[in-house]
Parts: structure tokens; sequence; C-alpha cells
């Protein structure tokens, strides 16, 4: 009777070229997942939330600054302060052309980084300040909605999906609406109100989403991959491994070592 071969022994053994192959597959892909996994959120990273200046054209003297309507894009989150700093407009979300007494035209971002304007936060959600650093006169016109944010560690990774819901929901407003009647201040208030409800609710809406996918993301690699880098996983209640489902008498799968 030939002697039966040590199953043990013989799963110390190095896998075959295609069972490396399938498992270097399955540690890379498990890595991928793991990043997409670990991508930050699409919110605002720094310590205030970001805005969106309102469609308007604005006359600027020199030296002087004019507080203008905006929106805030993160419900949770205080408004910049009055005074801080917003130096980030990214050119991709918003269109606004600055004029100078020379007769050029400049994207807000450039006129920003030429410190020929300042924008900064007015202690409102509402509101952002308008600031000429020059000894001449400046004309602001934005033509769409624009994201204003401060330098930082800020995510903009909702903006792409989010920005035509942006332009859909503040596209009519600014100084264009102005309405002549009794109570116009007050309706304009209401109306700013509502658009700012609805632009919170689009975002809330879209960050949502987004934890539901990075969740799944999560799930489905546990559900892949969550025991393949556990080497006492098979074992992992404590009882020892059946060798007899090592031994081929059992149609169950068992992962066995060699002790």
């Amino acid at each position: 009777m030939s002697e039966r071969p040590d199953i043990g022994h013989m799963s110390s053994r190095k896998p075959s070229g295609i069972a490396a192959a399938w498992r270097a597959f399955g540690l890379v892909l498990a890595g991928m997942l793991t990043l997409a996994a670990a991508a930050p959120a699409p919110a605002a990273a720094a310590g205030f939330q970001r805005m969106v200046i309102a469609p308007g054209c604005y006359a600027l003297a020199p030296g002087k600054s004019l507080e203008v309507p905006a929106y805030c894009l993160d419900q949770s989150m205080a408004p910049p302060a009055s005074g801080a700093i917003l130096a980030n407009a990214p050119q991709s979300f918003g269109a606004t052309l600055v004029k100078t007494a020379a007769g050029g035209g400049l994207t807000l971002q450039a006129a920003l980084e030429q410190r020929l304007l300042q924008v900064e936060g007015a202690g409102s959600d509402a509101r952002v300040s308008l600031r000429n650093l020059t000894e001449s006169p400046l004309e602001i016109c934005v033509t769409t909605p624009t994201v204003i944010m401060a330098n930082g560690n800020y995510a903009i990774g909702d903006l792409p999906k989010l920005y035509e819901q942006i332009v859909s929901i503040l596209a009519p407003a600014g100084p264009a609406a102005k309405e002549v009647a009794p109570n116009a201040e007050e309706k304009q208030l209401d109306e700013h109100a509502r658009r700012q409800q609805a632009l919170w609710d689009a975002v809330n809406a879209a960050n949502s989403r987004n934890a539901e996918e990075e969740a799944y993301k999560t799930l489905s690699h546990r559900i892949l991959f969550g025991t393949v880098d556990e080497p006492d996983a098979a074992g992992a209640s404590g009882s020892p491994h059946d060798r007899g489902k090592c031994s081929g008498q059992s149609n169950s799968v068992e992962v066995c070592t060699s002790n």
C-alpha cells in the first residue's frame, strides 16, 4: 500500500504560476479599491465654507471695497469671517471678467494673482467683499456664478457634477433682477434664502450619493478581499482546521497550513 502524501507539507509549496498571477491581480485590485475608498470626500476641507459669487457687474473705485451677493456651498461649515482672504477661483467653475482702466480684461483668478483685486469674507453666508488694491478704477463682471474659496486643502471633486445645478439655481440672481416696490428688499431677501436652500439641498444630496458610493466600494472590497491577507482568517474562531476536509474527504473548501 502506497503511503499517503503529507498534505500539510504539500500545502507549503510555492503556488503555480497561474495561482501566483491571480493572487497578484487580486492584490492590485484590492489596492485600487482601497485607494478609491480612501479618496477625500467632495466637501470643503479648510476652516470655512466655499462661496459662490452671484452674477452682476460692479464698479470699484481705487482702494475701495464693496459687498456683493453671494451664496455658500457647505451648509455645515461657518461662513468666511470678515476680512478672511478668498484667493482661489477655479476657472472651470465660473466666468468673471475684471477690467482695468487700461482696458484690459482678466479672469478673476488672474486678477487675484496679480494683486489687482482681493475677495474677502464678509462674516455672512450671503455676501463677500470685493476690494480694489490698485490706484485705478476696476470693473468686475460676474457673468456666471463663480466659485471662490480660500487657498489650502479644499476638495472640489463634487463641483464638476454640481456646477450645472449651481448655474441653474443662481444664474437669475444679482443686481440685474432688482425689483422696484415698497417691499423689494424683503422680497430679495426671501428669494436669496430660497435659492440658498435649493443650493444646500443640491450639495447635500450630492454628498449623500458620494457617501453611498464610498460605502459600496468599502463593502465590495470586504466581500471580495476581506480575508485575502489575513493568515488566521480560516481559523479566526479559534477552532483547529478539519484535516479531513484538507485531505479531499469533503466537498467543502478548507484553507490549511503546514502546522
